[in-house]
């Protein structure tokens, strides 16, 4: 199938705009999001019959099919609505006590940054983030080492969220295990942009939403545990199956919405009708030539090089468009409203940094015409 601008009809994305933005909170096709109001219109048809005969059923299944995506055992994995979900749902069944340590990197989500700060206010937890600087330099992982002498827990993110690095995680991981460290690995932007075994990572836990990459309705996500990881932990809210095993307790803490989860196999047959696998080879390739062409645009650098890049790449704005939160928030706005491109500009590391989304509807052509457009701007 030929994608790009051909297949942009197949999601509800605004004609007149440029989204490059998928990273943020994924898309949905419109054939997806119908099989979701079908779920809907059944859920209402009878309310109870749905939850209590078919809810059970139908998840499972789901499940399963997302685990063999990531090569898991369907009884491994849970879903929940977002990968922040599963870290609070992970550190907060352990019985943490003072000055147990906690390591991550300075590229840690700030939604989880604020988890470990709730955990070291609340438990006086020690927390430390390992710097990768962007590039990453040669010495990053020997500080990973170092710090994780005497941790409890790393935090580990697989693709970065404000600088879309992809990093070693086996390696990382190796690195955590070889010191008794258990690991648990931030992979929100992973499922549908780089290939997963998640048994085979040997980490203990792992979590990564679904809408995103795999373009699933919002509100899916997956948790993976290991037989080890598997023991003491509970969702965030206690419920009826407290106690009866990682499944039994995820799939029903009350009463939700749960169709984003049963809408996995509409997902994947929409994936598969892109090419599949062949659509993560394709949005890596688009990605790699769009970073040359804001690179070489803009003269900058990158956050990292070829080896760091999957389906996101970020680039460095020129010092001119500020360096503060407030200074990127005000300049993607600015694109946005008089351009008519949605692409974010985080502040990492005292620089701003424009990162650019590469998704099945996605053209080159798109992206030179951000590079023009920021060139001026800055």
């Amino acid at each position: 199938m030929k994608l790009g601008r051909a297949v942009r009809p197949l999601w509800g994305l605004d004609p007149d705009a440029s989204y490059l933005n998928h990273g943020a909170f994924g898309a949905t096709p419109l054939d997806v999001l119908e099989a979701q109001s079908q779920l809907r219109a059944l859920m209402e048809r009878q309310p109870l019959r749905f939850f209590v005969d078919h809810a059970p059923v139908a998840t499972r299944e789901a499940a399963a099919e997302l685990a063999r995506f990531v090569g898991a055992r369907p009884q491994d994995l849970a879903f929940v609505c977002n990968a922040s979900e599963a870290i609070n749902a992970v550190l907060r069944s352990q019985d943490f006590r003072p000055g147990d340590k906690i390591v991550a990197v300075t590229h840690v989500y700030p939604a989880v940054w604020q988890t470990l700060r709730f955990l070291a206010d609340r438990y006086g937890v020690e927390i430390e983030l390992v710097e990768v600087p962007c590039p990453p330099d040669a010495d990053w992982l020997a500080r990973l080492d170092e710090a994780v002498t005497r941790a409890r827990i790393a935090v580990l993110d697989h693709i970065t969220s404000a600088t879309g690095l992809v990093l070693p995680i086996a390696e990382m991981i190796g690195i955590c295990k070889a010191r008794g460290v258990q690991v648990l690995v931030d992979g929100a932007h992973a499922p549908g942009q780089v290939a997963l075994d998640l048994p085979a990572l040997g980490a203990t836990w792992y979590t990564g939403n679904a809408h995103k990459w795999l373009c699933a309705p919002k509100g899916c996500a997956l948790l993976w545990a290991s037989e080890e990881g598997q023991q003491g932990l509970h969702p965030g809210v206690i419920s009826h199956a407290y106690g009866q095993g990682l499944a039994e307790e995820f799939d029903y803490t009350g009463t939700r919405d749960i169709t984003p989860w049963l809408s996995i196999p509409a997902v994947m047959a929409f994936r598969e009708r892109l090419g599949g696998d062949a659509l993560m080879d394709r949005n890596h390739r688009i990605a790699l030539e769009a970073r040359m062409i804001l690179m070489d645009r803009l003269q900058t650098i990158g956050a990292g090089e070829a080896e760091h890049v999957g389906s996101l790449v970020s680039v460095r704005v020129p010092r001119s468009a500020g360096s503060s939160v407030e200074d990127g928030v005000r300049l993607s706005a600015a694109i946005w409203h008089e351009d008519r491109i949605e692409v974010p500009i985080f502040c990492h590391a005292d620089h701003l940094w424009a990162r650019v989304s590469i998704q099945a509807y996605v053209e080159l052509d798109e992206v030179a015409a951000y590079a023009e457009v920021l060139a001026k701007r800055v």
